[in-house]
């Protein structure tokens, strides 16, 4: 299930952020207002803080959307900015070309090639973190949107978003990002999974947890010394 968007606009996380840096509370007081769907940007910024990328990143995914709304505002501002901060700005746009491609592409067509491209164009990894946090933050919102484009969206996110974050090992945001996209694609078999766990997530982790815990005492028991670890299957991947 979505996780809530827990602001819905810019000045409201700002008002809740604890001293944000100077180069975000810039870009936080420029875009608000201005930087398109304001509940998804917050939800971008979360996901960021979340991942511990920093006030750089986040800032850079709010010009983003600045530049992508506002093209004329952002083109009298970008040269006043920091040159790390606007290749980050520009390593988002580049990446606009990656998904006008993938549309274009066959559903069934192999995407690494695409994923290939997508990292060469970028050039700094903290790119590819606001990519994956923002495609999230579109899926968790996608319920809202015409069932074509939420296809397409969920395809994209199988086919470019859910394979990066699972080869760069952000597991927080693989798991989620496979079962939106899953959703949307896979409806009815999506349904059928999620009725038989009868169960949340939280329900499941704490269920792994108890039983590692046993695991641990048993093992100790008998005098062997073991490492035990486990954790819950999401939808997608039970599938």
């Amino acid at each position: 299930q979505a996780a809530p968007i827990a602001a819905s606009s810019l000045a409201q996380w700002r008002a809740r952020a604890v001293a944000p840096a100077p180069v975000l509370a810039q870009a936080l007081e420029a875009c608000a207002g201005h930087a398109g769907n304001e509940a998804e940007c917050v939800d971008v910024l979360d996901l960021l803080a979340m991942l511990g990328c920093d006030a750089q990143t986040q800032a850079a995914a709010l010009w983003f959307e600045l530049a992508r709304s506002k093209p004329e505002t952002w083109a009298g501002i970008e040269p006043s900015l920091p040159p790390e901060l606007q290749r980050l700005v520009q390593g988002q746009l580049a990446a606009e070309k990656v998904w006008a491609l993938h549309a274009q592409q066959a559903p069934q067509s192999g995407s690494e090639g695409l994923r290939r491209l997508l990292l060469a164009i970028i050039r700094d990894l903290r790119v590819v973190f606001v990519l994956l946090a923002r495609q999230l933050a579109h899926m968790r919102a996608a319920g809202a949107l015409p069932e074509a484009e939420r296809v397409e969206l969920a395809r994209l996110t199988r086919d470019i978003h859910a394979p990066l974050a699972n080869r760069l090992g952000i597991w927080q945001l693989k798991w989620e990002l496979e079962d939106l996209a899953f959703r949307y694609l896979h409806p009815e078999t999506y349904q059928r999974i999620a009725r038989l766990l009868d169960e949340k997530r939280t329900g499941r982790e704490r269920f792994i947890e108890d039983a590692k815990a046993k695991l641990r005492e048993l093992l100790a028991e008998a005098g062997i010394e073991a490492d035990v670890d486990g954790r819950p299957k999401h939808i997608y991947s039970i599938y």
